[in-house]
């Protein structure tokens, strides 16, 4: 019998799930809509980020 190894296991299992979301409408349509609310509240984050941080390297004018 042969062994088989984790790598052929894991290109296995990234077919699987790509063949499943290119088929599967919902699905899609659903990571979509979470990466689209994960990459709004990154760029939220780094505005905020950002506006403070120049906000305090800012000297105070006397």
């Amino acid at each position: 019998m042969r062994r088989v190894r984790p790598r052929e296991v894991g290109r296995v299992i990234r077919t699987v799930q790509l063949l499943r979301y290119l088929s599967d409408a919902p699905l899609r349509g659903r990571v979509t809509a979470a990466t689209s609310k994960v990459e709004a509240f990154n760029g939220c984050r780094l505005r905020a980020r950002s506006s403070t941080r120049s906000t305090w390297l800012r000297s105070p004018r006397t």
